[in-house]
């Protein structure tokens, strides 16, 4: 168990834990950039000559197509903020488990005080009376009254 907690506690360490994450956001960063592309446009006039007045008509047109760069500084500060977003997530987890702790206890509490307030019979295997035997004695109890009003009256 020892060497399982000094494995779990090698994965968590920030250096193992940024390689790994790092792994997973650099394998997604072409699929990314791919789909990132903008346009690099060109004003033509009429004539077919560049131009840098776009009001007079001219045509626009895209020579190249290149990589967003507020996307590239997305992608470099992502890298940047992998072991902090890492680090949140993790305190998440940890507090989440702290506070299903504590209502287990409480619930663990609960349970002894109302134990405590109420004995019951600890016995599981000795059967208590049946609802039929318990409404037998009811009817019985009633069926002796009226047999005794019954009695006077006669």
């Amino acid at each position: 168990k020892n060497d399982e907690v000094k494995y779990l506690d090698g994965q968590l360490s920030p250096a193992v834990l940024f390689e790994n994450l790092k792994s997973v956001v650099v394998k997604r960063w072409p699929e990314v950039k791919e789909k990132s592309k903008i346009p690099t446009l060109t004003y033509v006039d009429a004539a077919g000559n560049p131009t840098d007045d776009s009001s007079q008509g001219a045509d626009i047109r895209v020579t190249t197509w290149g990589v967003n760069k507020a996307v590239v500084e997305e992608f470099h500060q992502l890298l940047t903020d992998l072991l902090p977003i890492a680090t949140r997530v993790l305190d998440m987890a940890e507090n989440k488990a702290h506070a299903m702790h504590a209502k287990i206890e409480k619930k663990k509490d609960v349970v002894k005080a109302a134990d405590d307030a109420m004995p019951v019979d600890k016995d599981p295997a000795k059967a208590g009376p049946s609802t039929q035997a318990l409404v037998d004695k009811a009817v019985a109890g009633k069926v002796k009254n009226l047999q005794a009003q019954i009695k006077k009256v006669s």
